[in-house]
């Protein structure tokens, strides 16, 4: 299999783009040490995901609120005459979620700050819906197949139907569901719809791109218009600084091990399905063309993977008489295109089948017919599909 994906977007300032379903939120009440609420306060929102500041002034009630901010780290200042000036530093916006912060401030004769760092609620008191997901950092060090599959493997409250192992099903879009419901499912990138039937995602995923992945299991609200699992993984952004990653792997068919002794081997036994090769290399970078004002990212990914499914039979009906099958089926699908067509899956390749009769002669020995067909199939350029069929007559004698 091969997916070659890229990702590339510039964000503006003083424009917003997309849906705010691919925003968190910050909220609270300003109160003083008496917990009375304190109108004017000034609340600046700071943060390398946030082009420019935002700034907040509290109403009659001291509540404040931010309802669209870009996912990241954030630091929020508090400031009004005759108060201390309160910040919370290192406060993470996650997608979806409505941080409850509030913020007591104290008199004070002369200019003092009072930072609190770190503080991030657990709990979204303002949210019905059931949802898990994976940061930056997770998705960066949790092991997994490195797409959307295999991180709904991982997420609470959610199961697949077949586990990848070692990427052994890497480009197939298996079915999943929450508390026993799938099937109608929306998959989304950056809040924008991408699914694909009533379940599947409409193209495979640069996993490199993802800040953010997050599951709405249950209880979705009226952003989601059919009942099943709201999926949404967010791209990464540009921003002040320059940034960017490299990711590389290898597998071959001697890094697999198996179970199937040599007298199982002989007797037919397959050893199941083994990849013959797999690599994966993924980078991406972005940075400021203007800072505070405009952002670039780009991300490449050029994913390949063959499946191969090995197998086969072995009987003695009589004796003396021996039949063998034996097979070994390569399966490998990516996108491709030729000019002026769209991508199609190629190639499916069934290297051999051979099947063999012999029956041992007492005197003689053993004689063998065998039959050998090569098959392959390529749906880009048909033209090129070929088959090849080798028949073999045998004798063999131990003198």
């Amino acid at each position: 299999m091969r997916v070659i994906s890229a990702v590339a977007c510039i964000l503006f300032s003083s424009v917003a783009f997309g849906q705010q379903v691919n925003m968190g939120a910050v909220n609270g009440t300003v109160t003083d040490s008496t917990g009375a609420s304190i109108p004017s306060v000034k609340v600046t929102a700071t943060s390398p995901a946030l082009q420019g500041e935002a700034v907040f002034t509290t109403n009659e009630t001291g509540n404040y609120r931010f309802p669209a901010l870009p996912l990241g780290l954030y630091r929020f200042t508090f400031e009004a005459p005759g108060f201390a000036t309160q910040v919370r530093d290192q406060v993470n916006v996650t997608l979806n979620f409505a941080a409850t912060i509030n913020v007591q401030m104290m008199p004070a004769a002369q200019q003092q700050t009072v930072v609190v760092t770190g503080e991030t609620p657990l709990i979204d008191t303002q949210n019905t819906s059931i949802q898990a997901g994976f940061n930056l950092q997770q998705l960066n060090e949790v092991p997994n197949g490195r797409d959307m599959w295999s991180v709904i493997g991982l997420t609470p409250g959610m199961n697949n139907a077949r586990l990848d192992v070692g990427g052994s099903q890497v480009g197939n879009q298996v079915p999943y569901t929450s508390f026993g419901y799938g099937g109608q499912n929306r998959v989304m990138i950056d809040g924008i719809n991408t699914s694909e039937g009533t379940s599947g995602a409409g193209f495979y995923f640069d996993y490199g791109s993802f800040s953010e992945f997050t599951a709405g299991t249950a209880a979705n609200d009226a952003s989601m218009p059919v009942p099943g699992n709201q999926i949404n993984a967010v791209i990464k952004t540009g921003g002040n600084q320059y940034h960017g990653n490299i990711y590389f792997d290898y597998e071959n068919h001697s890094f697999q091990g198996h179970n199937i002794s040599q007298s199982q081997i002989l007797e037919g036994a397959g050893l199941g399905q083994r990849i013959a090769s797999y690599y994966d290399p993924n980078g991406d970078f972005g940075g400021p063309i203007l800072k505070d004002r405009w952002w670039f990212f780009i991300s490449l990914r050029d994913q390949t993977v063959d499946h191969v499914w090995q197998g086969g039979l072995r009987a003695s009906p009589l004796k003396g008489l021996g039949i063998t099958f034996t097979g070994n089926f390569v399966r490998s699908t990516g996108s491709g295109t030729i000019a002026g067509e769209a991508p199609l899956y190629g190639p499916m390749s069934f290297p051999y089948a051979t099947g063999s009769i012999y029956y041992d002669f007492p005197r003689i020995g053993r004689l063998t017919a065998q039959l050998q067909r090569t098959y392959y199939n390529e749906q880009i350029v048909p033209g090129n599909n070929f088959s090849a069929n080798l028949l073999t007559i045998a004798w063999m004698r131990s003198f």
